[in-house]
């Protein structure tokens, strides 16, 4: 009888194991076993990103986008940009974390041939000790499959999809590929002249289009980044000193690689900028930043931290951040329509070169301390908000929409909506468009 209850409970235990693996094959949280989509390293653990970087080694891209959760807020829209770069990011990412990434990066993507190199203030002067994954081979290995299928961390993710009812708005997208060009091959085959098909065919992407004009995005009302509270100088002094040393060692393996570089300074709320340069020690590190910036590169380097009519917008009625630190894609076509195409406004962002670089920070500073002096008791409350208000919930969210946003906002919106219907138009006809290149128009 005993050994019947063993060979029962081995049964069983084997039966719980393989459902679990199945389930975690059949979901796959992580986009691995499919890779059917983007390299988005924000879906995995970090101690196992290096996972994604075998799954996706052959999803090649000629322009890298380097950086951190600010870079992913400003370019959250990948069912659009993942046509013209691969975006490497992680949330609190060291440089000296970011290096070594980039390094594993380029070993998977020799093609690469220019990388945007974007600077997060954060990473450098907040503690970003949290382990990461460490390259240990080309191929997916036994440990990396475990993982995949066997571990708490996965069973639980594959767990949410289920009771989300619904996998990822990335794989919303996939399947809508997927669907369309098996009605493209239907179409081809057997249907290819007959109206009414054609006529339901349009009215579909009529629907697509109705249903990409619906934007939203993430808003955190009680997130204050204010820097006395995560900055401990005596504690984090070295951090920042080890920051630059890997910032110039990316610069080197870039140049030692042949490949285009360019930096570029996120767009911040000026209200971020003034409690960050509040502390002596922290205005210190965002003008030696841009420096050394311009120092290492051969390219001018591009600064939209700068005080404008966006980041000086009225934050909880701007449209433009999800928190003071991130900005959101609205401000990411404006961004990227400078760096993809030359396309600027007057004052959204400075050109800094060897020649002008001391004059650009002179002004940028006094424009900032101009704006600090006019909006002194904002500062302070947001300075002290912490202080004043001890037990706010932190990670309070809301969704927005754009409901009654100002032209300049909506104008953006309308060029995603006209661009992303495009590319969707040109699916549904069959054909196929390079993922990851720059020299993409739509």
């Amino acid at each position: 009888m005993k050994y019947i209850k063993n060979i029962g409970f081995i049964i069983f235990t084997a039966l719980i194991i393989i459902i679990v693996g199945l389930l975690n094959f059949l979901i796959d949280p992580y986009f691995v076993f499919k890779n059917d989509y983007d390299l988005e390293l924000t879906n995995i653990p970090r101690d196992h990103y290096h996972i994604l970087l075998k799954a996706y080694k052959n999803f090649t891209a000629d322009t890298v986008f380097l950086g951190s959760s600010s870079t992913h807020s400003l370019f959250f829209r990948r069912q659009y940009y993942r046509y013209y770069f691969n975006l490497v990011r992680k949330d609190f990412f060291s440089y000296e974390q970011q290096y070594h990434l980039l390094k594993d990066y380029l070993h998977f993507h020799p093609e690469t041939k220019r990388a945007y190199i974007f600077i997060t203030y954060p990473s450098f002067y907040e503690d970003c000790s949290e382990p990461v994954s460490q390259f240990d081979g080309d191929e997916l290995n036994f440990k990396d499959y475990m993982f995949l299928l066997f571990s708490a961390e996965t069973t639980k993710r594959s767990l949410k999809c289920i009771k989300e009812g619904k996998l990822n708005q990335y794989r919303d997208f996939i399947f809508f590929n997927i669907r369309n060009n098996i009605k493209r091959i239907v179409n081809q085959n057997f249907k290819k002249n007959t109206p009414s098909f054609q006529q339901k065919e349009e009215k579909e992407v009529e629907q697509t289009k109705y249903n990409n004009q619906k934007y939203e995005f993430y808003f955190f009302p009680n997130v204050v980044i204010a820097p006395p509270r995560n900055f401990e100088e005596s504690k984090n002094k070295n951090n920042i000193k080890k920051n630059f040393e890997y910032l110039i060692k990316m610069s080197e393996l870039l140049k030692e690689k042949n490949i285009d570089t360019h930096f570029v300074f996120h767009p911040y709320h000026a209200t971020y900028l003034s409690l960050l340069v509040a502390n002596p020690t922290l205005k210190k590190l965002v003008d030696d930043l841009k420096r050394t910036c311009v120092q290492i590169s051969d390219n001018d380097v591009y600064d939209f931290s700068v005080i404008n009519k966006y980041t000086t917008s009225d934050y909880d009625n701007s449209y433009l951040y999800t928190d003071y630190i991130h900005p959101n894609y609205v401000l990411g076509m404006k961004v990227f329509k400078v760096l993809h195409d030359n396309i600027s406004e007057d004052g959204l962002y400075l050109k800094l070169n060897k020649k002008n670089v001391e004059k650009q920070i002179a002004n940028s500073n006094k424009k900032l301390e101009d704006y600090r002096q006019k909006n002194k008791s904002l500062i302070d409350a947001r300075l002290n908000f912490y202080k004043n208000y001890p037990n706010t919930d932190i990670l309070k969210q809301e969704m927005k929409n754009f409901d009654g946003a100002p032209k300049y906002v909506t104008q953006e919106l309308e060029l995603y909506s006209e661009k992303e219907e495009k590319i969707y138009s040109l699916l549904l006809k069959g054909e196929k468009i390079k993922l990851g290149t720059w020299e993409n128009k739509f």
